[in-house]
């Protein structure tokens, strides 16, 4: 077989390799910053439809050791429940999260320009949820009370 037959190989090596790369960054991306842990400790709950609650799309959030989700995350605030989940191409190690409301609470924090929330989940403690408190205050008006927030600068 001549080095002409095996042009092809290169381009087929490099994308599977790519690939690969892809996943194994995914995978550690999650162990990293705690997606996993969240996910083991919450699995979705199984409600479906409108019961799940409102959904808010292209957030941001950031978990442990500075882990960010920029405008990737899906929110789904509904009476039960806090989902969190990724769009399908991103989803590799990261499965849906669904947090019961009575497991979380907030604080109130600050980053160097803006004021900032973070969920603490009971069953995973180790891993914080950071957002912007004004995406908070959206996730606490659709969870229909369930979600308290602290004031705004208020410490806990």
């Amino acid at each position: 077989m001549g080095d002409d037959a095996l042009w092809w190989l290169a381009p087929l090596g490099f994308g599977v390799f790519f690939v690969t790369l892809w996943m194994a960054i995914f995978q550690v991306v999650a162990r990293v910053g705690g997606w996993r842990e969240l996910a083991r400790a919450y699995p979705p709950l199984g409600i479906t439809g409108p019961g799940l609650g409102e959904s808010f799309r292209m957030r941001s959030l950031q978990l442990r050791r500075g882990v960010n989700y920029n405008n990737c995350v899906t929110f789904t605030a509904g009476p039960a429940a806090l989902r969190l989940s990724l769009p399908r191409i991103f989803a590799l190690g990261h499965p849906p999260i669904e947090v019961p409301w009575p497991d979380i609470t907030a604080e109130a924090g600050r980053t160097l320009w803006m004021p900032i929330v973070t969920l603490r989940c009971a069953h995973a403690p180790s891993v914080p949820v950071r957002m912007r408190r004004k995406l908070a205050e959206t996730l606490a008006r659709a969870s229909g009370g369930q979600l308290h927030l602290p004031a705004a600068g208020e410490a806990r």
